[in-house]
């Protein structure tokens, strides 16, 4: 299986103790869907001492087949959860200042 690259930050002397990954590919007429995730915490002196890239590998957690029309319905689903959710953080940000 080919390398895929996933990016994330991590501040000096405060390393994440995960990431999720979610990789989404052609397969035939349908959309495959894999949920895993990644410990940088395995990871902890090669992230401290490297510049660069590391390479490590995700584990899986699930992995989801589901055809186009679906995929659309959950694009459209998930804009409507992640819009809901920057108004609510808004909302709150503004009753906190």
């Amino acid at each position: 299986m080919p390398d895929a690259k996933v990016q994330f930050k991590s501040h000096q002397d405060c390393i994440p103790s995960y990431a999720n990954v979610a990789l989404v590919n052609p397969l035939s007429d349908d959309i495959i869907i894999d949920f895993g995730f990644v410990d940088p915490l395995t990871l902890r002196d090669s992230m401290q001492d490297s510049q660069g890239e590391i390479t490590v590998d995700s584990r899986p957690l699930a992995r989801l087949i589901i055809s186009p029309a679906l995929a659309k319905q959950l694009i459209s689903e998930l804009q409507e959860a992640l819009d809901i959710a920057n108004e609510r953080r808004e909302k709150n940000e503004s009753q906190d200042t």
